[in-house]
Order: C-alpha cells, then structure tokens, then sequence
C-alpha cells in the first residue's frame, strides 16, 4: 500500500508539541522502565506470508527472545503501544499506529503498509529489516499518527515522536540509516534472501 493519507489535517498532528531545535534530528527518547515489565507474548506463523502473536500461556517462544524475525508481524493491539514497544528489544524496530476514528484509511492497512514498506529493499535505500507493526483502530480523536520505536526507545524527528503515516513513509531511508549506524547491519535481510511481505488485505 502507498504510505499517502488522504485524510485532511495529517500534518497537523501534535502541533503543541515543543520542537526542541537544539537538538539532532535524530534525537532518540529513553523509555520507562515500565517498559520491563510487559509480559511476553509468542509468536507463531499463521500462513507463509504473515505472522501474529499467540496469547496461548502454553506458547514456549517469548517475544523477549524472539532474536531474529523471519517475516514482518502485524497486529491489532487495544492496549497503546505496550506490545510494540516490547517487540522493538534486542536490535528490533516495531511501529505502532494510532487510529484516527475519522480517518477512512484502517489502522490494519497502515500497519500493514509500514511492515511491507520496512522489509523494502527499495523503501529503504536497500537496508530491509522485518518489523513488528501493531495499530489501535479508531484510538484517537485527532488524526492518524505513528509511533517508530527502536530497541526500546522512540526514535524521534525533529523533536516528535508522533509522525503522520505519510511523513514516517517518507522517513524509513532515513530511520533506516540511523538504525544500521547504531545497530549494525545483523538483522538486516540479506540480498541472497527473498523477502516475505503481508499479503492479506483482511
């Protein structure tokens, strides 16, 4: 899907928010130590293209050490960003998108856009990485905004952390460069490897 939203006023998220000019654009945010507490959740695959998380208490795979995605993971998440931000640990990256209740775009199909748009070779400037993408339907009053978050921080531009979806779109080369120089190349898709991508539209 195209990371463009058609709603009116997309750029108009969070416009209170202090931008702080003193700062890198790449300014990264520490999280809570709230954090830490987030219970593990597993995975499992539910088809050859897409993944999703089993709430099963008898799951032996914990999100805390799931090391290494073979497939993007996209899920509906009613809790706030907690599920992404314990998927984003150890070296991962996970987008939350929070859903704008006027906004005809769905929450899935942004997510679903960003766990696509992230394992893109093109989308990417040739870094593709599988990521977890969970959304919040119909979350906000406002209109749709994404959080990006890296190994347990949110990744910031510009002194915001809610992006427009159409703005973080623009933004996966450059939050692609930030993550490579500060977390190696280990988890990106290797050129010899096809790339899975959700292909479900339901």
């Amino acid at each position: 899907m195209s990371f463009n939203c058609t709603s009116e006023g997309i750029s108009g998220i969070k416009e209170s928010l202090q931008k702080d000019n003193g700062m890198s654009v790449l300014k990264k945010t520490a999280l809570g130590l709230s954090i830490v507490a987030l219970t593990a959740f597993g995975v499992r695959a539910q088809s050859a293209n897409q993944l999703a998380f089993n709430d099963n208490p008898k799951a032996k795979t914990a999100l805390a050490e799931k090391k290494v995605l073979n497939a993007p993971v996209v899920q509906e998440h009613s809790g706030g960003s907690g599920r992404a931000f314990g998927a984003s640990f150890d070296d991962n990256i996970a987008v939350h998108v929070f859903h704008g209740k006027n906004d005809p775009i769905s929450g899935y199909r942004y997510a679903k856009g960003f766990a696509n748009g992230f394992a893109s070779r093109e989308k990417t400037g040739n870094k593709p990485i599988y990521v977890t993408a969970t959304f919040q339907d119909g979350a906000y009053s406002g209109p749709t905004f994404v959080n990006i978050l890296i190994d347990g921080e949110e990744w910031e531009f510009e002194g915001e952390q809610d992006l427009s979806p159409q703005l973080a779109g623009k933004l996966l080369p450059t939050i692609m460069n930030d993550y490579v120089r500060e977390h190696g190349h280990g988890k990106i898709i290797p050129e010899d490897q096809n790339i899975v991508m959700v292909a479900s539209l339901n």
